[in-house]
């Protein structure tokens, strides 16, 4: 009976965690929002991408800050992978401003797939 007992303190720590981390990232949105950001299209990913049309801006929104872009600022995203790493494919979307050879933001997502859908998405804004 013990290691079920403990199989379920696991299961319930993860969730507590998750909902933390979710309240603090709704935080930060709402926190960008008060800023004067209207959030119209939603990139999803971690750290979370969001796009302002009217005011020309992207947001990257971490559980514990945000970080606001210029369009106009950002000279290129890309697509990054480590396939050729001894692991499972990380897919990102890597964003860099201009003469800047590092990326400012790197968003992680599930799969290739809808990583390149959310780039060509930001592609179209850029």
């Amino acid at each position: 009976m013990l290691p079920n007992y403990w199989v379920l303190i696991a299961f319930v720590g993860i969730v507590i965690f998750g909902l933390w981390h979710w309240k603090r990232g709704n935080k930060q949105i709402n926190e960008l929002k008060g800023s004067g950001f209207t959030v119209n299209v939603d990139l999803n990913g971690a750290p979370q991408l969001l796009l302002d049309e009217q005011d020309k801006s992207l947001a990257v929104v971490k559980s514990e800050s945000f970080d606001v872009f210029k369009l106009s600022d950002i000279a290129k995203a890309e697509l990054l992978d480590d396939k050729k790493a001894q692991v499972n494919s990380n897919y990102r979307v890597a964003i860099y401003l201009a003469n800047q050879s590092e990326p400012v933001a790197r968003i992680r997502y599930e799969s290739e797939w809808i990583a390149q859908d959310r780039l060509k998405t930001l592609q179209s804004y850029l």
